[in-house]
């Protein structure tokens, strides 16, 4: 259709010229090479992807946590539901929250205690300790912050955009905490 409106349709008195079949013919050629030149690309496939890694987590939100003019501190361990134990990798001094950076390792040993992978949602999945409540901990888990390993323009998601989509959920949670006055 869209070439359709492209081609100049000749009147009556110019198709019975003796040039007609020759420049319909050139029409009908052009038509083609443009159709096939606008033919779909075939789907590719995916590129390999990683999650960000662990130290590159905690430097960032460090990062974020300092920028919001709070002081990282050491991470500690905190109980879990069925005796289980979660590394909470970076805490905010003075307070009792902190964020939990989880990897492929961590996963299997916490079982339950910690909800499971939600990828392409924004919700943010907090867990408590379980013996003292006030103390509230963000799960990040490195599933929601895949990087392809393509270089150049050709990618399906670049390692800023996960580090920024990071440094969003920490700054949320650390903005909640603040506004509910969190111990």
């Amino acid at each position: 259709m869209a070439l359709a409106s492209l081609v100049i349709m000749p009147n009556a008195e110019q198709r019975t010229g003796p040039g007609h079949l020759a420049a319909a013919s050139y029409v009908l050629a052009a038509s083609l090479v443009l159709l096939l030149a606008c033919g779909e690309q075939p789907a590719r496939a995916p590129h390999p992807t990683r999650p960000l890694g662990e130290a590159r987590a905690r430097a960032l939100i460090a990062q974020v946590i300092q920028e919001q003019g709070d002081s990282p501190a050491a991470g500690r361990r905190i109980a879990l539901p069925k005796a289980r134990e979660l590394q909470v990798d970076v805490t905010v001094a003075g307070h009792m929250y902190g964020i939990a950076f989880i990897t492929a390792e961590e996963r299997p040993r916490l079982g339950t205690g910690v909800p499971a992978p939600d990828v392409g949602s924004n919700a943010l999945q907090l867990v408590r300790d379980v013996t003292n409540h006030q103390a509230r901990i963000l799960v990040l888990h490195d599933t929601n912050y895949m990087t392809d390993e393509q270089a150049g323009d050709d990618r399906d998601v670049s390692s800023v955009v996960v580090e920024h989509r990071l440094q969003r959920d920490v700054r949320d949670f650390l903005a909640e905490a603040k506004r509910q006055n969190w111990p």
